[in-house]
């Protein structure tokens, strides 16, 4: 087996390029959503609800039974606009929500 010759690359420029690549599962963006999450809908709303992706400005959201599910949807202008200036852009254009079946 022949070996290649390479430059060596710090993990550190590894992850920074993983993490600032808009099309990465992990990039900053989606970091920063899935951080301020909790911080911004609090302990009780982030208990019941999780988030599971976020794809060209719509963030998806699995809620635990079908009473929060409706709430959710009420309060889902308002999380929005609060998540929104949590971040410090406008990043969310929509939530959906979907029931989670455990």
């Amino acid at each position: 087996m022949k070996l290649r010759k390479s430059s060596i690359v710090s993990i550190k420029d590894v992850i920074n390029g993983i993490l600032n690549d808009p099309r990465s599962p992990l990039s900053k963006e989606k970091k920063d959503i899935f951080d301020a999450w909790e911080r911004t809908v609090g302990e009780e709303i982030s208990s019941r609800c999780s988030l599971e992706w976020f794809r060209k400005g719509v963030l998806g959201i699995s809620v635990s039974d079908p009473i929060w599910f409706q709430e959710m949807r009420f309060r889902a202008e308002q999380i929005k606009r609060a998540m929104n200036e949590t971040l410090g852009k406008e990043i969310i254009r929509k939530m959906e929500f979907y029931l989670r079946f455990s």
